[in-house]
Order: structure tokens, then C-alpha cells, then sequence
């Protein structure tokens, strides 16, 4: 029988970098389902050989993914800092979430003072 710690749960393999889609790529299936410890009504955890993932993550195919993962995720990113935020201005003005809010904006009107990152 095999040990706890030759399975990987899914939200390791998310952890390591790990997509839905790569997860599927790959063909990796999980080989145990396992009670969740922390909400034992829910789903249970999907399970999957750590062996197997050692082996997918050594392959070529999964280094040019992962390089290709980064480059997406870095070209999305200054599309994401382009969209400006909702802005929400706290009833207080002496509440702690206005006084965080001020400190941003200034933060942000310095920044585009300065002209830096």
C-alpha cells in the first residue's frame, strides 16, 4: 500500500505551476480520492502519483509549457495594470479604510510624479 506521501494533491500540483489545462495536456488523472481534511463535506481531494508528476515535469514538452505559461502571464500583466481600478471613497473620513485610501492615491499621484515603475 502506498503512503500519503508518494500522492500529490491538486493544489500542490497548482502550486508548482500546474494549470487545469496542463493537467489535461499531459493526461495526468488522479489515481486516489481522499477525504478533505479541512471540510469533510466537500469534494473529496484528487490525488495524484507523485511519481508520475516528477516524471511529466523532467520532460522537455513540460519546460517549453511552463516557459510559455511565463511569457503569457507576463505579457497579460501590463494589460492588467492598465485597468484602472473602481473607485470607492469611504462615508468616514476619519475611518481607517479612508485614511488607506488617501495614502494610496498619493502613493499613486508620487509615482506618476516621479515617472518610476
Amino acid at each position: 500500500m502506498k503512503k500519503s506521501k508518494d500522492y500529490i494533491p491538486k493544489a500542490y500540483l497548482k502550486a508548482r505551476g500546474w494549470t487545469d489545462a496542463m493537467i489535461r495536456e499531459f493526461g495526468l488523472r488522479p489515481v486516489k480520492l481522499d477525504v478533505n481534511p479541512r471540510f469533510r463535506r466537500k469534494a473529496p481531494m484528487k490525488l495524484y502519483s507523485k511519481q508520475e508528476v516528477l516524471q511529466i515535469e523532467k520532460t522537455k514538452e513540460f519546460k517549453q509549457r511552463m516557459k510559455l505559461k511565463k511569457q503569457r502571464a507576463q505579457q497579460l500583466k501590463p494589460r492588467f495594470d492598465e485597468v484602472e481600478q473602481p473607485k470607492h471613497i469611504p462615508a468616514d473620513p476619519n475611518s481607517f479604510e479612508a485614511k488607506l485610501h488617501r495614502k494610496v492615491e498619493e502613493l499613486k499621484r508620487e509615482k506618476a510624479a516621479t515617472g518610476s515603475n
